[in-house]
């Protein structure tokens, strides 16, 4: 058991000696796509459709304006359990619901990751 330790302790340090995150290490240059959602007090917005994102730590290089629609609920009609989130609470194949509003967002073209 101890020498298992020993060997888990010795694959940590040399993980951590190279400078490598984790982080770094799943960072992507593609954007990925994710519904946004905007939380307005009373009501929660999504967006019909995904938005494509840089996922953290990258960041945008490249980016441009879109035009996107949201579908809005009353929280008061959705109430959440404890220790959930939107995203599991709504069904979201958004692109047929009724629109409420329309906005701009910058949407990613390319990313870059910061170590790379």
């Amino acid at each position: 058991m101890i020498k298992k330790i020993k060997l888990f302790v010795a694959s940590i340090v040399l993980l951590l000696s190279t400078g490598i995150s984790l982080a770094d290490e799943l960072c992507s240059s593609l954007p990925a796509l994710r519904t946004q959602i905007n939380d307005k007090g009373d009501i929660i917005c999504f967006s019909t459709k995904t938005i494509p994102v840089c996922l953290s730590p990258a960041i945008a290089i490249d980016s441009y304006s879109l035009s996107i629609d949201y579908h809005c609920l009353f929280k008061a009609d959705h109430p959440l359990p404890d220790g959930h989130d939107w995203t599991d609470r709504v069904d979201l194949e958004l692109s047929n619901k009724r629109v409420d509003y329309s906005d701009t967002v910058v949407a990613a073209m390319s990313c870059a990751c910061p170590n790379n």
